[in-house]
């Protein structure tokens, strides 16, 4: 039987916040990412952040922030599933939803090492839970 876990009271503030970034950012933007509720995040154009900000510079009236974008970009770049569809000739998408380049073999290979990253990452986590 295995343990329930817990979330600590300093992770719920963080989850939180993520929850809210990406409801701001993916309704801002919905046609990048149409999957989001579904934790679905298709590759996106190279730069796509800086576009981004440079949005909200010359849309002060959004409540999207920078922070948001910093948010959001940090947990689909965090992500395997994300990283496993960036493979060589994929389709990329800019903010409109359309495609906007394709993933290029240099590109791949570094995706495939970030697959290696993200889970030597939470194995070291899951073990010092364990500890």
């Amino acid at each position: 039987m295995t343990e329930p876990t817990t979330v600590s009271r300093k992770d719920k503030p963080q989850k939180s916040a993520l929850s809210q970034a990406l409801v701001r950012v993916c309704s801002q933007w919905p046609a990048l990412w149409p999957q989001w509720k579904q934790r679905e995040f298709r590759p996106v154009a190279v730069g796509i952040g800086t576009r981004m900000r440079e949005w909200i510079k010359l849309h002060p009236e959004t409540d999207v922030t920078g922070k948001d974008i910093k948010r959001v970009m940090a947990f689909v770049m965090s992500r395997r599933r994300y990283h496993r569809q960036v493979t060589a000739g994929a389709t990329r998408f800019g903010l409109d939803g359309q495609p906007a380049g394709t993933v290029t073999e240099q590109e791949a290979e570094w995706a495939r090492k970030q697959i290696d990253v993200i889970t030597e990452k939470r194995a070291r986590a899951s073990a010092a839970r364990e500890d």
